[in-house]
């Protein structure tokens, strides 16, 4: 009977035990989940911060963009309407040279008819 008493207890002791290292590696593992929760959750909170960082810079940069591009198309509009008019007044000018030239032309036919006239009534 002490032999049976005795492998009793130590089958008892031993399931106590088992008992034990299963509850001592079971608080391990969730401490270690804990643990790796926590690492997770600060590293997603920090990947999180800097990407909304990012897609924040990009969105002021393709505003910036935006708005540049809309200055650069005013000016090219301007620019081409500047040309237009610079044509138009080449093509005035131009044409006021035709005439002045004409006028001239004539103004001195009519200068040089007076002349001939003077001259023939002085020779009368």
């Amino acid at each position: 009977q002490l032999k049976e008493s005795h492998v009793a207890d130590i089958a008892k002791v031993k399931s106590e035990m088992t008992a034990m290292a299963n509850s001592s590696q079971s608080e391990q593992l969730e401490q270690l989940v804990a643990s790796h929760k926590e690492e997770i959750d600060s590293l997603r909170s920090t990947l999180t911060s800097e990407y909304e960082a990012k897609i924040n810079s990009l969105e002021e940069n393709i505003t910036e963009l935006t708005e540049a591009s809309s200055g650069i198309e005013a000016k090219n509009e301007e620019l081409e309407r500047l040309r237009a008019d610079l044509k138009t007044s080449e093509e005035k000018a131009a044409k006021a040279l035709q005439l002045a030239n004409k006028i001239k032309k004539a103004a001195t036919e009519k200068v040089q008819t007076l002349n001939e006239e003077k001259r023939k009534a002085l020779v009368e």
